[in-house]
């Protein structure tokens, strides 16, 4: 009886620690709300707030096809997206991205990505230029932080001038680096050892 507790337990860490590595950020690659194919639409994407658009599909020959998915979000003038998330355990993330520019002149998508703590504390930030220089190139950014048990807000910001390139947003996450989720892999065998010595004094 004790083994088959201890075996629970055990396959609860290995199940339980890929849900560590899990994106905390909540639709990242902008699926939700569904919009109907190769369109566009003015509306703020599920689990975030601001005032952007949404891009489904092939859309049009100035715009890259979604680097992930179906859906990517486009930053115009003065327009963002932000998403509060809560992380519970210390440590090193990366938060990494996507960006990409409609094809449109004069060839500048400047936008601004910031990481906030609760008391508005920047931990991170970020100005970027999203033109990709080629057609329908999607290019790859990341920013490592170290964070505190706090809840955080992410917050992309289009900076581009009126009638410029919208900045396109795309395939958003923040996992654990690779040393902070053998960390939490350690603890987890260290709370099964803890378990399993009180299975066998109350034995």
């Amino acid at each position: 009886m004790n083994k088959m507790i201890i075996t629970t337990l055990a396959a609860s860490v290995f199940v339980g620690l890929p849900a560590h590595a899990q994106n905390q950020i909540l639709n990242g690659s902008f699926e939700s709300p569904s919009i109907p194919a190769n369109t566009v639409s003015v509306s703020t994407p599920a689990s975030w707030l601001g005032n952007s658009f949404i891009v489904n599909g092939d859309y049009s020959p100035g715009y890259p096809l979604p680097q992930v998915g179906q859906q990517y979000v486009g930053l115009g003038n003065s327009s963002f997206v932000s998403q509060a998330f809560t992380i519970g355990s210390p440590g090193t993330y990366v938060l990494s991205w996507y960006d990409s520019t409609e094809y449109n002149f004069p060839n500048f998508s400047p936008y601004s990505v910031t990481v906030t703590d609760s008391l508005a504390n920047t931990v991170a930030s970020a100005n970027l230029d999203a033109d990709a220089h080629a057609l329908r190139l999607w290019t790859q950014r990341s920013i490592a932080m170290t964070l505190a048990p706090d809840t955080y807000t992410l917050r992309f910001q289009g900076n581009v001038a009126m009638f410029g390139e919208s900045s396109l947003i795309d395939n958003v996450s923040l996992v654990p680096e690779p040393t902070t989720l053998s960390l939490l892999f350690v603890a987890g065998l260290m709370l099964i050892g803890q378990r399993r010595l009180c299975y066998r004094d109350a034995a």
